[in-house]
């Protein structure tokens, strides 16, 4: 999707994986897609629409075998998942991610640890 796509024409293009919306009801809302794979890996996305535009988009990944504390993913878990989006991203993107995150003409791409929500991040954002 491009800069400045609609939600609705998302919605449309992407009918197969659309999961649901929340409407932040402050000009922000996110659509959540899922069901297709990264690499081989299930995968999943949200984009993010201010004022109705496409601005940004954060992907995740469920690698397999993952170590589990309980419910949730342990540091080493954490970081599998941060080496494989950065990989992943690095190859589409022909950047390193050896920061975490590169720049471009065009935005930001990142794969990183997220310290507020202790998880993996990665996506794209719009300038």
């Amino acid at each position: 999707m491009s800069k400045g796509a609609t939600s609705a024409e998302t919605k449309i293009a992407l009918r197969e994986f659309y999961r649901c919306e929340l409407d932040h009801q402050n000009g922000y809302a996110w659509q959540m897609y899922q069901g297709f794979k990264l690499d081989g890996a299930p995968a999943n996305f949200g984009l993010c629409f201010h004022l109705e535009k496409l601005t940004e988009i954060h992907v995740g990944v469920d690698l397999p075998n993952l170590k589990m504390d309980s419910e949730w993913p342990t540091e080493e878990a954490i970081n599998q998942q941060i080496r494989f989006l950065q990989k992943s991203l690095g190859k589409q993107l022909l950047r390193s991610f050896r920061s975490g995150h590169e720049d471009f003409p065009w935005g930001t791409a990142w794969a990183q640890f997220d310290l507020k929500g202790f998880q993996a991040s990665a996506g794209l954002r719009h300038n």
